[in-house]
């Protein structure tokens, strides 16, 4: 009771709409069951989210991406190399041609 009038508590009050044949009240109980579901999901997954295995998670895949980062730039580098290699050699060829040695 609160000041002159009185009040029911909550579970009271979703009993009786449980209990109720009212379209209404069934509509009421369903999306307070979908809301519970709801933030039970969030609720999982912001355990998941503090969780260890999420940390490891995270940590494992900026480490994959830090490999893939360091591969690529290895694969350039060679890819210079290679180049650089090929260019060496046209010019090679080119001096050789030039000072009459086969």
């Amino acid at each position: 009771m609160i000041g002159d009038r009185e009040y029911i508590s909550q579970e009271t009050c979703l009993d009786i709409l449980k209990q109720s044949k009212s379209k209404r009240c069934k509509e009421i109980v369903n999306k307070l069951d979908e809301n519970d579901d709801k933030t039970n999901r969030i609720n999982l997954e912001l355990k998941y989210k503090l969780s260890d295995n999420h940390k490891l998670e995270l940590e494992k895949e900026i480490r994959i991406e830090e490999l893939e980062k360091d591969i690529k730039m290895k694969e350039l580098e060679l890819e210079i190399e290679q180049e650089k290699t090929k260019q060496m050699s046209i010019q090679s060829k080119k001096i050789t041609k030039g000072s009459g040695y086969k």
